[in-house]
């Protein structure tokens, strides 16, 4: 995990046009832990000095002898994510932070998934869940649900399972995330849709995330699908349900679809 980067840098100031060309170093030992050391370059014999001593002791898995090289090369001046700007901070913390949560979920998964035939069969018995493997589960069930929601390809069948499986275990969603990826997710399809009315899988696949929504323990804001499918039935509905009436098999499949999304999303219908 720990990391050692060495090496030179010209630096140009945007406002004064003003160059300098600058030695560098740092040491990473993970997360947010960084010990760092600038300084003007000097000369390449200087440099090239600093950069054998530094790499071997690193090589050597020497780390105080890596830190005590620095201080030593950078004239005691040590840097860490603290001396930057709080916008850059953030930048950095929240990439790690992004790095970090997925390993825990990861390690989550790794715990549900040896021991969810052991969570399912004590609550068969009526047993409370032990408050670690009752955490392991909800974090795994609502990353899977996040997952899911967020997937290229909405698998209706998999979502039922996780579902269920978190109702079995009487698990709390996280009803603003997962709601927010619901709604972003049937939105973006309902104006895919909009956009190609007579593609029968957006359609498909938008009455399939109106299902999950309606199942799902939580309301989900569908006011903009809502608006979009009105649009449709005034527009493009009227000329395929002819089409369909006439035996096209494609248009009889595509007013079924709409006509249950209807029903889902609350909303009247006419031919």
């Amino acid at each position: 995990m720990t990391k050692l980067v060495l090496g030179r840098a010209k630096v140009t100031s945007d406002i004064t046009q003003e160059s300098a060309l600058l030695n560098y170093g740092v040491l990473y030992f993970g997360d947010h832990n960084v010990n760092a050391g600038v300084q003007n370059h000097r000369s390449d014999e200087l440099y090239q000095e600093m950069v054998n001593k530094i790499s071997e002791a690193f090589r050597h898995s020497d780390l105080p002898g890596v830190i005590r090289y620095l201080d030593r090369s950078f004239e005691g001046t040590a840097y860490s994510l603290k001396q930057l700007f709080q916008n850059d901070q953030r930048k950095i913390l929240e990439s790690i932070l992004i790095t970090t949560l997925e390993e825990i979920r990861a390690e989550y998964h790794h715990i549900y998934e040896r021991h969810a035939a052991l969570m399912q069969f004590l609550k068969s018995t009526s047993i409370p869940l032990p408050r670690p493997l009752h955490t392991a589960a909800e974090i795994d069930l609502n990353s899977s649900l996040a997952r899911a929601f967020k997937a290229d390809i909405f698998n209706l069948d998999y979502i039922n399972l996780v579902l269920s499986e978190a109702n079995m275990l009487n698990i709390v969603l996280d009803s603003e995330g997962l709601g927010f990826e619901l709604k972003r997710r049937a939105e973006r399809v309902a104006e895919t849709l909009q956009r190609n009315p007579l593609e029968l899988r957006y359609l498909q696949e938008l009455d399939a995330t109106a299902t999950v929504a309606r199942m799902v323990p939580f309301e989900v804001n569908l006011w903009k699908v809502q608006n979009i499918y009105y649009r449709l039935l005034n527009t493009s509905y009227q000329t395929i349900h002819k089409l369909a009436e006439k035996g096209n098999e494609t248009m009889q499949q595509w007013v079924s679809h709409f006509d249950a999304l209807g029903d889902k999303l609350r909303m009247r219908r006419g031919a």
